[in-house]
Protein backbone atom coordinates (compact mmCIF):
# COMPACT_ATOMS: atom_id res chain seq x y z
CA UNK A 1 0.00 0.00 0.00
CA UNK A 2 2.89 2.39 1.10
CA UNK A 3 4.64 1.87 -2.85
CA UNK A 4 1.06 2.57 -4.32
CA UNK A 5 0.94 5.78 -2.17
CA UNK A 6 4.35 6.53 -3.20
CA UNK A 7 5.67 6.91 0.27
CA UNK A 8 9.31 7.37 0.75
CA UNK A 9 9.40 4.70 3.66
CA UNK A 10 8.00 1.52 1.67
CA UNK A 11 7.63 -0.23 5.44
CA UNK A 12 5.51 2.53 7.45
CA UNK A 13 2.88 0.42 7.51
CA UNK A 14 4.28 -2.56 8.33
CA UNK A 15 5.84 -0.98 11.82
CA UNK A 16 2.57 0.70 12.40
CA UNK A 17 1.35 -2.93 12.59
CA UNK A 18 3.69 -4.84 14.11
CA UNK A 19 4.21 -2.11 17.33
CA UNK A 20 3.52 -3.62 20.41
CA UNK A 21 1.30 -0.74 21.25
CA UNK A 22 -0.97 -1.31 18.30
CA UNK A 23 -4.32 -2.32 18.65
CA UNK A 24 -5.69 -1.70 15.22
CA UNK A 25 -4.65 -5.22 13.41
CA UNK A 26 -7.74 -6.59 14.22
CA UNK A 27 -10.56 -5.31 16.63
CA UNK A 28 -14.63 -6.28 16.20
CA UNK A 29 -17.07 -4.20 17.21
CA UNK A 30 -20.67 -4.70 17.45
CA UNK A 31 -23.65 -1.88 17.25
CA UNK A 32 -26.50 -3.36 17.74
CA UNK A 33 -29.61 -1.06 16.77
CA UNK A 34 -31.17 0.30 20.06
CA UNK A 35 -34.81 -0.81 20.25
CA UNK A 36 -37.54 1.87 20.21
CA UNK A 37 -39.86 1.23 23.77
CA UNK A 38 -43.21 3.13 23.45
CA UNK A 39 -43.25 3.22 27.18
CA UNK A 40 -39.89 5.56 26.91
CA UNK A 41 -40.76 8.47 29.18
CA UNK A 42 -37.22 10.44 27.84
CA UNK A 43 -38.96 14.44 27.08
CA UNK A 44 -34.57 15.05 25.95
CA UNK A 45 -35.24 16.38 22.27
CA UNK A 46 -31.62 14.73 21.54
CA UNK A 47 -32.72 11.34 22.22
CA UNK A 48 -33.29 9.31 19.07
CA UNK A 49 -34.32 5.84 19.82
CA UNK A 50 -33.70 4.28 16.63
CA UNK A 51 -29.68 6.02 16.96
CA UNK A 52 -26.94 3.56 16.98
CA UNK A 53 -23.88 2.94 18.47
CA UNK A 54 -21.09 6.08 17.91
CA UNK A 55 -21.45 9.57 17.49
CA UNK A 56 -19.17 12.05 14.80
CA UNK A 57 -15.85 10.62 14.65
CA UNK A 58 -12.95 9.54 12.44
CA UNK A 59 -11.54 6.36 12.46
CA UNK A 60 -7.42 6.29 13.61
CA UNK A 61 -6.88 3.06 11.72
CA UNK A 62 -5.34 2.51 8.60
CA UNK A 63 -8.79 0.94 6.76
CA UNK A 64 -12.06 -0.14 8.28
CA UNK A 65 -13.89 -2.65 7.11
CA UNK A 66 -17.53 -2.56 8.09
CA UNK A 67 -20.80 -4.97 7.50
CA UNK A 68 -24.12 -3.49 7.99
CA UNK A 69 -26.07 -6.30 8.60
CA UNK A 70 -29.18 -4.44 7.60
CA UNK A 71 -28.86 -1.63 10.38
CA UNK A 72 -28.86 1.63 9.73
CA UNK A 73 -26.89 4.47 11.14
CA UNK A 74 -23.60 4.71 9.35
CA UNK A 75 -23.05 8.13 7.96
CA UNK A 76 -20.25 9.30 5.72
CA UNK A 77 -18.70 13.55 5.53
CA UNK A 78 -18.94 14.54 1.99
CA UNK A 79 -16.11 16.28 0.60
CA UNK A 80 -19.42 18.74 -0.49
CA UNK A 81 -18.71 22.24 1.33
CA UNK A 82 -21.71 23.65 2.98
CA UNK A 83 -19.34 26.83 4.35
CA UNK A 84 -16.49 25.66 6.67
CA UNK A 85 -18.20 21.85 7.08
CA UNK A 86 -18.63 18.90 4.81
CA UNK A 87 -21.58 17.26 4.69
CA UNK A 88 -23.06 13.85 6.65
CA UNK A 89 -24.32 11.48 4.47
CA UNK A 90 -25.99 8.53 5.12
CA UNK A 91 -24.68 5.12 3.83
CA UNK A 92 -28.00 3.05 2.75
CA UNK A 93 -27.37 -0.65 4.84
CA UNK A 94 -27.27 -3.68 2.68
CA UNK A 95 -27.53 -7.30 4.10
CA UNK A 96 -24.74 -8.33 2.04
CA UNK A 97 -22.43 -5.44 1.24
CA UNK A 98 -19.35 -4.28 2.89
CA UNK A 99 -18.46 -0.41 3.47
CA UNK A 100 -14.17 -0.17 3.68
CA UNK A 101 -13.02 3.66 5.17
CA UNK A 102 -9.82 5.35 4.92
CA UNK A 103 -8.49 6.07 7.98
CA UNK A 104 -6.53 8.53 9.56
CA UNK A 105 -3.18 6.70 9.70
CA UNK A 106 -4.10 6.57 5.28
CA UNK A 107 -4.98 9.71 5.21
Amino acid sequence: MAEGLRVQDSSVFSKMIKDVDNDSIFRLNHYPPILCNNNNNNKDPSFHANKVGFGEHTDPQILTILKSNDVGGLQVKSQVDDGDHGVWVPVPPHPTAFCVNVGDILQ
